[in-house]
């Protein structure tokens, strides 16, 4: 499950540019697979350096996500 949410209309996050630049941070956070920055609720942060959201990533997978139960 991922689950995000950001509030816009602080002076650092209110166009969809900022928006672009915190997505772009997360899928940095998620890429590097960090559990101190992909665990419970972590912080979204505009250009200013302030918290203006969260965002929450737990994969729990699934019996179909495992690759030695498929069939030759």
């Amino acid at each position: 499950m991922f689950s995000l949410s950001i509030e816009l209309g602080n002076e650092g996050m209110n166009c969809a540019k900022d928006v672009a630049q915190a997505l772009r941070e997360i899928a940095k956070r998620l890429e590097r697979n960090d559990p101190e920055e992909t665990g419970d609720c972590a912080k979204v942060y505009d250009i200013n350096g302030n918290a203006v959201g969260s965002w929450d990533y737990d994969h729990q997978p699934e019996e179909d996500d495992d690759p030695s139960d498929s069939e030759p």
